[in-house]
């Protein structure tokens, strides 16, 4: 099986996502307009958590397409699988616009960081997993210590591009 190890935050839950929103919620056509606008002041924007951060279209156009493309399966390596089942996560992601469903999610292990609970998962599925690739806007020492080769990095304002899901297609599809 083809293995898409997914971060959440810069990956799909983008500045960008939030900033559309911003300007949808003061009715404006540019954020600092939004920003600008008494109403703001007054107001204020509300707190964003991970529950109500939104989803940016785009990114998740790309996700289905790496996955239309690949037949992969999608883990989640990211902070939101924390205290939540894989029921929950897929119920959550399915209200936020994002219908793949993610089969598991890594284990989180004290003192143990994400790109060796990645590489745990890995061994724990050998005989399944044919090729993987991680999406991350945080592809740092710990994941690049481990998947070099394996790692997209993408960028917190954009999330997970075009370029980005042409580089995962490459990476799964190298046998």
């Amino acid at each position: 099986m083809k293995v898409v190890f997914l971060d959440i935050d810069g990956v799909v839950a983008t500045e960008h996502a939030l900033y559309e929103e911003l300007k949808n919620y003061y009715q404006v056509e540019t954020v600092q307009e939004a920003l600008d606008s008494s109403t703001y002041k007054e107001l204020q924007y509300p707190r964003v958590s991970m529950f109500y951060w939104p989803f940016d279209s785009r990114a998740v156009s790309q996700l289905y397409r790496l996955q239309k493309e690949t037949k992969c399966k999608f883990v989640l390596s990211s902070s939101w699988r924390l205290g939540q089942t894989v029921e929950e996560i897929n119920k959550l992601f399915a209200q936020k616009g994002l219908r793949i469903p993610i089969l598991d999610k890594t284990d989180r292990k004290l003192s143990s960081e994400r790109g060796e609970e990645i590489a745990w998962w890995i061994n724990d599925h050998k005989d399944e997993v044919e090729s993987y690739v991680i999406i991350d806007d945080e592809c740092y020492h710990d994941i690049i210590q481990f998947h070099a080769e394996n790692c997209v990095n993408t960028i917190f304002y954009d999330g997970f591009t075009k370029e980005d899901c042409d580089k995962a297609i490459e990476i799964l599809n190298k046998i």
